[in-house]
């Protein structure tokens, strides 16, 4: 029964909601711009060294000038098409595919989401303009930092074994946090992600997975990453997200920053038609879930 609610309710709500303007696809470059150079800290992609003067200031305030070499890549010479690596200061963006078995499984796996959504796009994989809508987001928006983006790909492990190790992640968050519900959140939930191609967000890895080809999706998932870098860390927030209405209201925070803050004017449509309906399922999963707690309570009771 609750199917059937679900499908006629959305089905009702994708009549009267806005689709894409007719040049929507068109003008994608101009939604997204990217500068002409990203420096950057390591890349697969091609680049060149430029030596340029960097000012500083010293512990005393006193103004210092310093010639260093930095690699640069021109963004004109990035094809999007093909799998690439870029690392900079304040991100790390890395566009591969999964294994070809997962791929397929993947492909099953995610007909329901494409149901859902009604497009084919959702968990198809970003295709080269869209995986240059991502790195033009993260070049535009400076409060996006210390962050791991993966189009089209998951790395578990990799992600696990980078959440005990590496320095900035290891600060913000308790060992035993990380060990115990670190490891079921990136090794079940990454894994999860792979063979159903959906999109989430780790907190306690800082790294977003994006397999759908929509950019509503993406930019949901790096406003996961501004929500929770309001704090110095991570583990209480995650955790309240057990709590219906914590995860309600972390799932509406980070719809409301995509639409108001990441992504184009042009792509507000958006927002109704694909977070809107995304933001209901969780509606319907929290009422289940609190069904359920009192349905136990009341077994308890008698």
């Amino acid at each position: 029964m609750r199917i059937v609610i679900m499908v006629i309710v959305l089905g009702c709500w994708y009549i009267i909601v806005d689709w894409a303007p007719s040049d929507y696809k068109s003008s994608i470059s101009q939604r997204y711009p990217l500068p002409q150079e990203i420096v950057v800290l390591d890349t697969t992609l091609p680049y060149k060294i430029v030596e340029r003067d960097v000012r500083y200031n010293d512990e005393e305030g006193m103004e210092h000038k310093e010639l260093i070499a930095q690699k640069v890549v021109e963004t004109k010479d990035i094809d999007f098409s093909r799998d690439f690596k870029i690392k900079t200061i304040r991100y790390r963006l890395v566009k591969d595919d999964d294994w070809f078995i997962s791929r397929w499984i993947g492909f099953v796996m995610s007909l329901p989401a494409k149901l859902f959504f009604l497009d084919w796009d959702a968990s198809r994989g970003l295709d080269s303009s869209r995986a240059r809508a991502v790195l033009s987001i993260l070049e535009n928006h400076d409060e996006i930092s210390d962050l791991t983006v993966r189009l089209n790909h998951t790395e578990a492990f990799y992600d696990w074994y980078r959440m005990m190790t590496e320095v900035q992640l290891r600060e913000r968050n308790p060992f035993l946090y990380r060990l115990i519900f670190g490891t079921l959140d990136t090794v079940k939930d990454e894994i999860f992600a792979e063979f159903c191609r959906a999109n989430y967000y780790n907190p306690l890895t800082k790294t977003v997975v994006v397999y759908s080809n929509i950019e509503s999706t993406f930019a949901h998932e790096l406003g996961h990453h501004i929500d929770f870098e309001r704090f110095d860390t991570d583990w209480v927030y995650s955790l309240s997200r057990i709590l219906p209405p914590i995860m309600l209201y972390q799932e509406w925070v980070a719809s409301i920053k995509a639409k108001n803050s990441l992504m184009s004017d042009k792509d507000r449509w958006q927002f109704k038609r694909y977070l809107i309906p995304a933001f209901f399922s969780y509606i319907i999963f929290s009422i289940v879930i609190i069904f359920q707690w009192l349905t136990w309570l009341a077994k308890e009771e008698q």
